[in-house]
């Protein structure tokens, strides 16, 4: 290395200065809206160079960057779903761009929201398929006009807008999340996607129906009648017993949609409220969680976290007033007495869907759940 002392810079013919955001009497200035148009080549998704460019030039023009830097900007909303569907960002990153940039836009409902674009997303959703489906849409504005991508990543306003501004029917099977084929009503994707606030908007919505399908199964599929699945993958559910057994990543119940759903008007405690799949008669909430209790120890496949959700949210029910010795219809047993002969009946191995070895082996989950009804009695 020379010991030389460095010769000076040349300076430039005027001397010039560079500034940031403020005054100079001539030179390079470089403004805030041209920090925004350099900052275009960051990536402001996935790294930290449109954060340090703001910290660089300070509070006041890191303010105008911003607004310069999103401003009817799609590419960088484009660039979040893009991760988002390889997950190298969570939902909570994803709906946190979206509403940085829903601030700067504040007229988004009419930048982003597109009839066109909805009625194509719908139909995509409809015909299923790889090549077809909304799931594969890596389109910067999928979050503003898909329902189900909103409640997927959050974004309360979008849906909001999308359920009363653009008037969806909000008991329809028309949408699938981002990365899913799965047409499920609104509300079980609120479940899914653990959004208790969305959950609780949509449950008070005006017209939500209660008493319909969790899922959308194809009529013409045949699907076994005790076939229960612990990812409900096949399986054609009411919502409300979809939410007795629901089970987060722990396997316990999420007793808060529950509750929630509980305080809906339309449902009464020990009242004829609901459907259980495909039969047409109306029971108690006690007895659908008893008739799904019996579903789920039947089959060959056994999963005992489900049983044990199902058992929580039997628990739920009785501790609001759930009554297990009424018969609902004078011909009809009481849940507690239904529970009791369909184990008599698995215990001689005549039970339809069950084997002899299947109750052997689980005939204590069986006394289980009679005790609990028991206990309440």
């Amino acid at each position: 290395m020379s010991s030389e002392r460095p010769k000076k810079k040349a300076k430039t013919a005027n001397n010039a200065e560079v500034s940031i955001g403020g005054s100079s009497s001539g030179g390079i200035h470089l403004t805030p809206e041209l920090i925004a148009r350099v900052a275009t080549f960051a990536d402001a998704v996935c790294s930290p160079d449109m954060m340090n460019i703001c910290l660089a030039v300070g509070p006041e023009s890191s303010r105008t960057v911003r607004h310069c830097y999103l401003r009817k900007r799609k590419r960088f909303l484009r660039v979040t779903m893009m991760e988002f569907s390889q997950r190298n960002i969570s939902s909570e990153r994803a709906c946190s761009n979206h509403l940085a940039w829903m601030k700067v836009n504040a007229d988004w409902r009419t930048l982003a929201v597109r009839d066109k674009f909805m009625e194509k997303l719908k139909l995509a959703c409809k015909e299923g398929g790889p090549d077809q489906t909304a799931a594969n849409f890596v389109h910067p504005l999928i979050a503003f006009n898909n329902p189900a991508v909103a409640i997927q990543i959050g974004l309360f306003d979008s849906l909001k807008h999308i359920v009363e501004d653009k008037g969806i029917d909000i008991n329809s099977f028309e949408w699938t999340p981002f990365n899913s084929t799965k047409r499920n009503h609104l509300l079980k994707h609120a479940v899914f996607y653990r959004n208790e606030g969305i959950f609780k908007y949509l449950l008070n919505r005006p017209g939500i129906d209660i008493r319909c399908n969790a899922d959308d199964v194809d009529e013409d599929e045949d699907y076994p009648l005790f076939d229960i699945h612990a990812n409900d993958v096949d399986a054609n559910y009411p919502l409300f017993d979809s939410l007795l057994w629901l089970s987060n990543d722990e396997g316990s119940l999420d007793s808060a949609f529950l509750k929630l759903f509980m305080k809906h008007p339309e449902f009464h405690i020990n009242g004829l409220t609901f459907h259980f799949s495909d039969s047409a008669e109306s029971f108690t909430p006690l007895y659908c969680a008893a008739i799904l209790c019996v579903r789920v120890l039947i089959p060959r496949q056994f999963y005992e976290k489900m049983f044990q959700t199902v058992l929580q949210g039997t628990q739920i029910l009785l501790s609001a007033g759930a009554n297990p010795n009424l018969r609902f219809l004078p011909h009809c047993a009481s849940p507690i007495d239904f529970l009791r002969s369909q184990k008599a009946t698995a215990q001689t191995g005549e039970l339809h869907g069950s084997r002899l070895e299947d109750f052997e082996a689980r005939e204590k989950y069986w006394d289980e759940a009679i005790a609990l009804l028991e206990k309440h009695t």
